[in-house]
């Protein structure tokens, strides 16, 4: 099945290359399966086109005073990606549910919590 996954992701990569748009199948794939996490990479960078610069600093300067640790980064990609998801995809929630479900779930391993870090 991890081949399958990974020529999958393959494809929608080369297919979205040029795109500015987000692949969103790509996106839900490169979550961590393990963790619940989300590391920078090609589709998670442009979600920076889709986010306000004021609100990506005001969420990572609430993660810096709130946690002091290693995986600063996947804490605010996660972040990102369930922003993005919420206000971009409100429609396919139930579909995402899950996936937005784990990512929560490591966010509070990390002694976070998702809304009140976007509350800001």
């Amino acid at each position: 099945m991890k081949m399958r996954r990974k020529d999958l992701k393959k494809m929608k990569k080369k297919e979205s290359k040029d795109n500015d748009e987000i692949d969103i199948s790509s996106l839900i794939m490169d979550q961590d399966s393990i963790e619940g996490s989300w590391s920078e990479n090609e589709e998670t960078k442009k979600l920076m086109k889709f986010i306000s610069e004021d609100k990506i600093n005001k969420i990572n300067n609430r993660i810096k005073q709130l946690y002091e640790g290693e995986n600063q980064d996947k804490i605010k990609y996660t972040i990102l990606v369930i922003y993005y998801l919420n206000n971009n995809h409100s429609d396919k929630l139930n579909e995402y549910k899950l996936i937005i479900n784990k990512a929560k779930k490591f966010l509070k391993s990390k002694g976070l919590k998702y809304e009140y870090i976007i509350e800001i």
